[in-house]
């Protein structure tokens, strides 16, 4: 079992593994929040010109 502690801004993030892989852990965690995160309106930014 691995375990290690992630520092992302002002938030702490342990992260425990029980598997065996090539990848570290801070690269898992990063890949799932990015996959989590939900997709802004197209609009959301945009004026009106086009």
């Amino acid at each position: 079992m691995d375990y290690q502690e992630l520092s992302i801004g002002s938030v702490i993030y342990e992260v425990h593994r029980i598997y065996n892989g090539s990848r570290s852990a801070e690269e898992l965690v990063l890949e799932r929040m990015l996959l989590e995160q939900p997709d802004p309106p197209f609009d959301e930014g945009h004026t009106g010109a086009v």
